[in-house]
């Protein structure tokens, strides 16, 4: 195909979430769970939003739901702020515990009878003698990671599939630098952006993406089919690079390039009804296999590799990853203290002492944005 060029091109919000940006002085995660009690805490505010969004078990008043929910988010937040005050040796524990919490929180605005009572993790450990940390797994179950999986991806995962940590950490963007330096291998996630381009004259417009050049779609044909039926690999040079969508000439060589093969009206003619109709059908061919982004940052999603298990495709992302991990960790914590400890001896250390760091906050930032349906993103 030839060579785009383009004479005008415009921000095209992407995704299924709307962002909000805010000043703050104060630390982020106070203002993410801040975001979560104003539903929570302000009794009027929760019932409405509950309301809004519709109860899909009918057996539970608008009232119940919010009482429960308003428990989850307050253990959520005590067993978060309490594992802040501990080091990486042992706060995998509290951390898990405030993860499980907010997911029930999550979980009881879709269904409270799914939370209501008690509930298994919906995870446990592989048990075997093998302390090597290449092997670590965990098992999917009945229980609450389970019904996570299932409204984070819209699809089933089947009890006893093995979870490999190690391979899990390749999808949390956050610790990229880590997993890269350790060695573990190949990242399971492609930043990318997108931008609304016309060409001269402005006459035609198309969603525009710039992914990270480390690409793996060609790998999955079958499973990105739906991608590469809707977007074309296109040349894009290096200036219209720099222009369109800020890529410095450093890391050019970085990206490739996709156009829809959708033609749309000119941008001059298009209403919000348009780009959110545009939206619409990036969602239906990125929506399970992306996230998007919840920081202010240079990119607007990632695309995230399949995770093959048994022969089969399993969507997967940062989200689910990070409450694998803090769950395996924290069991270490409670069942398995020596071998953690053998660990964090070991050249792992630096990498689990990232993690439990870095992903308290990526949880925080992507379960705010599901239990509210809008992204929060603060500054400094």
């Amino acid at each position: 195909m030839e060579r785009r060029i383009f004479d005008y091109w415009e921000q095209l919000p992407f995704g299924e979430y709307p962002v909000k940006y805010a000043y703050t002085t104060r630390p982020f995660t106070e203002e993410y769970i801040a975001s979560l009690e104003y539903l929570s805490e302000i009794e009027k505010v929760g019932l409405s939003f509950i309301k809004k969004i519709g109860l899909r078990n009918e057996a539970y008043t608008i009232k119940e739901t919010f009482r429960l929910f308003q428990s989850f988010i307050r253990q959520g937040k005590k067993f978060y702020v309490a594992a802040e005050t501990l080091d990486y040796h042992s706060s995998p524990l509290l951390y898990y515990y405030s993860f499980l919490n907010f997911a029930k929180a999550y979980l009881a605005l879709q269904n409270s009878a799914s939370v209501k009572g008690k509930v298994f993790h919906g995870l446990k450990d592989k048990k075997d003698d093998n302390n090597n940390f290449d092997d670590q797994c965990c098992l999917v179950n009945n229980g609450i990671f389970k019904l996570l999986y299932k409204e984070i991806t819209g699809d089933k995962i089947t009890n006893n599939t093995s979870l490999n940590i190690k391979t899990l950490f390749g999808y949390i963007p956050d610790i990229y630098l880590e997993y890269q330096k350790v060695g573990y291998g190949d990242r399971h996630f492609l930043p990318g952006k997108v931008m609304l381009c016309s060409e001269p004259m402005h006459g035609n417009s198309w969603p525009f993406l710039a992914i990270s050049k480390e690409t793996f779609f060609n790998n999955y044909p079958d499973y990105f089919k739906p991608f590469l039926d809707y977007f074309q690999k296109t040349p894009l040079d290096e200036i219209s690079a720099f222009k369109v969508f800020n890529i410095a000439p450093s890391v050019y060589a970085d990206f490739e390039f996709y156009q829809s093969k959708k033609k749309y009206d000119k941008i001059g003619n298009l209403r919000i009804y348009d780009k959110n109709k545009i939206n619409n059908d990036l969602m239906k061919v990125l929506g399970k296999y992306s996230n998007q982004v919840s920081i202010k940052g240079g990119f607007d999603f990632h695309v995230f590799k399949p995770l093959k298990l048994n022969n089969r495709y399993f969507h997967f992302n940062d989200t689910l990853a990070c409450y694998v991990i803090m769950y395996y960790l924290g069991s270490l914590v409670r069942y398995k203290p020596y071998f953690l400890e053998s660990l964090l001896n070991s050249e792992h250390a630096w990498i689990i002492e990232r993690f439990t760091k870095a992903s308290s906050m990526l949880f925080l930032r992507d379960i705010s944005k599901l239990i509210s349906g809008e992204i929060y993103i603060f500054y400094h």
